[in-house]
């Protein structure tokens, strides 16, 4: 599988610890539950998630690259 997926964000949400982003990409390459993890004590958090919110606002594709290889059985961590 790959560390990389490349999408257009068809859904995020924020919750205490994450941000989940959802893609629009082959189902076969979706991680668990169809959310990539982006947790909140990255660095440069606040720049990766202005980047999400502008790539959702106007449609850019976006290129997410993983700690591990995406498979379906795990989450993906950003």
């Amino acid at each position: 599988m790959a560390t990389r997926a490349t999408g257009k964000v068809m859904r995020f949400g924020v919750a205490q610890d994450f941000v989940n982003i959802r893609l629009d990409i082959d189902p076969s390459l979706r991680p668990l539950d169809n959310w990539f993890k982006l947790p909140t004590n990255t660095p440069n958090y606040n720049a990766l998630f202005s980047f999400v919110v502008a790539a959702a606002a106007n449609r850019w594709p976006l290129t997410i690259r993983t700690e591990k290889e995406i498979v379906a059985t795990e989450p993906a961590i950003v």
